[in-house]
């Protein structure tokens, strides 16, 4: 290749790396800054949206706690007044709300018992007495998550809010509003582009508000939450891929989700790629001209060199290059010039030389002729040696002869020594068989235990199969007696209160044993629920207010025990690491048993602390109550297992099997110490945080 060419694309190849380098390196500038404004943009606007959403949050929950406290609905619970007129009075009140609000699809009273008196659907007699609407209700106004209405089919926002009479706890007011408003706001697009998108997700990660390119999406589409607070790039539900962020709604746990295609996110990058590449493409062009002018500059001298020197190599000793240049190609040329002169003259010299070597030759021929007579001569007295040497032979055979008998005697001196290796080798040999028969036994004890293996790990996927059977079907039975039982609870209140009189004393216990029966299965069924949810539901972990907790679940079972004097001394604890609804439970069927055992003391004293050991922190809850036998302390944690009558303490037996259940999945240990009528302490620890795996 020539050096004009090899110049000129060394320099084309070097413009077109810095082209390309200049180019991805605006490229990438642009695309970050797009990226910055867009995510702002979107962030601004979701915030905006979010504020609304939680400001309409906010003014339903007034409304829900406004009405609860009308003298209309105070009145619907109040039992000095007549039930009739109480019930005709409260359900013109809510028709007139219906009518007022379009908002408001439904209206329900509770009574202090759960039973719902008043409705403007049909659902007036219905036990609500553990729904959550009800029990989250009993201290504050409660919001119960986006849901589809049984009675409408729309999706509704519950609201319900205590209605307290003369201070006291008399029933519950609940609203259902339909989320129409939030979908108006959440879907407004306005700034978002045609691929735009806002959603909200609800904490079990479902969408509750239509997607705007999914047509069955509402409270089916499972979105995964892993962004940052930051805008970023990442894969929609849509496996699309997006620029978005979300912003998080406290009181309902919700993420509102705001995200745009990222093709459209970048569109006017395409324009600004299309200006850079002409305009470097220009660049590169007009660098190829001058490269090709420069190298042609620079190259022609050296071309006329190059012909001197194939000038030379041909036999030419009179030409000469003749460039004058003062740079160093012209100092290259003189050179040469210099070295033909050199080379005419030692091609002379060279000619001369040989003809002397021709003349030496010729000289040294004749030399040799005489030193060939020379050695005819010494061939002669070569022979004469030869002689001599017949002599020695005879010598060298009898020295074979001795050297032969000695060989015999080693012969035999081996032959021994091959008899002693094959003894040798036949006992190696023996041993070689034991060890090979040792090895033998040895692989088909190796078998042995393989197979051995391979069944104990069969088995324990079969008796895994077996326990998720077990569990679904526990599940499912628990499940399906609900309905029937609430029916036989309904049917037996309204025998008692609308037939009293037209059923003797013995009917009338007969159906409070009834009542009083089914209430217990009730109870019992919906423990078992409980227990098998526990161990089906996925943990999500979090960092946990030990001490927040414990003074939330004794808030909530002062308002079950009142009127008895109980001292909780609660100490500071540390934090922890798990599942929060899950740690809440355990807490709250502890205390909840510590509380119930302590029900024959005048003053009961119930401690929550914990003790730092080795292997982590130990929490405990202790109590002054019966306690119970040591003995029998195996049977504490297991399901419908009871250490004390169900007249005495009434129970299912099913709350410490949850307990063990939960701080089992978290990877800790629980377990009890007591004395009977001294009291019990239990103790349970969690997996450390760095240990999520569980």
């Amino acid at each position: 290749m020539r050096l004009r060419t090899k110049t000129t694309l060394a320099l084309l190849f070097f413009v077109i790396f810095v082209f390309f380098v200049l180019f991805f390196v605006f490229q990438n500038n642009v695309k970050n800054l797009l990226e910055e404004q867009i995510g702002k943009e979107i962030s601004t606007t979701i915030q905006s949206r979010g504020h609304h959403i939680e400001s309409l949050l906010l003014q339903y929950k007034d409304i829900t706690g406004m009405l609860a406290i009308t003298n209309q609905f105070q009145d619907a619970v109040n039992e000095n007044i007549e039930y009739k007129k109480r019930i005709k009075n409260v359900n013109k009140r809510i028709e007139k709300i219906i009518k007022s609000t379009l908002d408001i699809e439904k209206v329900r009273v509770i009574n202090k018992e759960g039973q719902v008196i008043a409705s403007n659907h049909e659902d007036t007699g219905l036990d609500l007495s553990s729904d959550e609407l009800f029990l989250r209700a009993r201290n504050d106004i409660y919001v119960q998550d986006l849901h589809i209405s049984r009675f409408t089919g729309h999706p509704v926002l519950s609201f319900s809010a205590p209605i307290i009479l003369k201070g006291r706890f008399s029933g519950v007011l609940v609203f259902d509003v339909v989320s129409d408003e939030i979908i108006k706001i959440v879907q407004d697009r306005i700034g978002l582009g045609e691929t735009g998108e806002i959603y909200l997700v609800n904490q079990n990660n479902l969408m509750i508000t239509p997607s705007g390119f999914l047509p069955d999406a509402l409270f089916k589409q499972r979105v995964d939450i892993q962004l940052e607070e930051k805008p970023q790039v990442y894969k929609s539900y849509r496996g699309k891929k997006v620029l978005g962020t979300y912003y998080f709604i406290k009181d309902m746990k919700w993420f509102l989700l705001g995200e745009i295609d990222i093709n459209e996110a970048y569109s006017s990058i395409a324009s600004f790629r299309k200006i850079l590449f002409v305009s470097l493409s220009g660049l590169l062009i007009i660098t190829v001209i001058l490269s090709f002018v420069i190298t042609g500059v620079a190259a022609k001298p050296i071309e006329k060199l190059e012909k001197g020197v194939r000038d030379v190599m041909m036999g030419k000793m009179d030409i000469k290059v003749g460039i004058r240049t003062k740079d160093e190609i012209g100092h290259l040329s003189r050179m040469f010039d210099e070295m033909v002169v050199v080379l005419k003259d030692s091609r002379k010299h060279l000619e001369d030389h040989s003809q002397n070597l021709k003349k030496q030759v010729q000289e040294r021929t004749i030399e040799l002729d005489k030193k060939i007579k020379e050695s005819e001569e010494q061939r002669k007295a070569t022979l004469n040696v030869a002689r001599d040497l017949e002599t020695l032979n005879i010598d060298l055979e009898m020295e074979v002869k001795t050297r032969r008998k000695t060989e015999k005697e080693l012969k035999k001196h081996r032959e021994h020594l091959e008899e002693l290796v094959s003894k040798r080798t036949a006992e190696l040999e023996e041993k070689t068989k034991g060890i090979e028969e040792s090895q033998h036994a040895l692989t088909f004890l190796m078998e042995d235990v393989n197979e051995a293996r391979e069944k104990l790990e069969q088995m324990n996927i079969e008796l895994a199969e077996a326990n998720k059977e077990l569990e679904a079907f526990s599940y499912s039975v628990s499940h399906d007696l609900r309905a029937p039982l609430r029916a036989i609870k309904g049917f037996s209140k309204k025998l008692i209160k609308n037939h009293t009189g037209r059923i003797n004393k013995e009917g009338e216990r007969l159906l409070n044993v009834v009542l009083s029966n089914s209430m217990k299965m009730e109870k019992l069924i919906e423990d078992l629920l409980q227990f098998s949810r526990v161990g089906r539901s996925s943990i999500r972990l979090s960092d946990i207010n030990m001490n927040a907790l414990v003074t939330e679940v004794s808030g909530e079972l002062k308002i079950l025990y009142t009127g008895r004097n109980i001292k909780l001394n609660n100490k500071k604890i540390p934090s922890a690491y798990g599942d929060r609804s899950m740690v809440k439970q355990v807490f709250y069927n502890i205390l909840s048993n510590a509380y119930k055992f302590t029900a024959k003391k005048k003053t009961a004293n119930i401690e929550v602390g914990c003790l730092d050991k080795e292997e982590g922190t130990v929490y405990y809850v202790k109590d002054n109550g019966i306690g119970f036998d040591m003995k029998y302390a195996v049977k504490l944690f297991n399901v419908f297992q009871r250490l004390h009558s169900e007249k005495d303490f009434p129970g299912t037996g099913v709350g410490l099997a949850i307990v063990q259940r939960i701080i089992q999945r978290h990877g800790g240990q629980v377990w009890a110490e007591a004395a009977v009528d001294k009291g019990a302490i239990f103790f349970f620890t969690l997996r450390k945080r760095g240990k999520e795996k569980l």
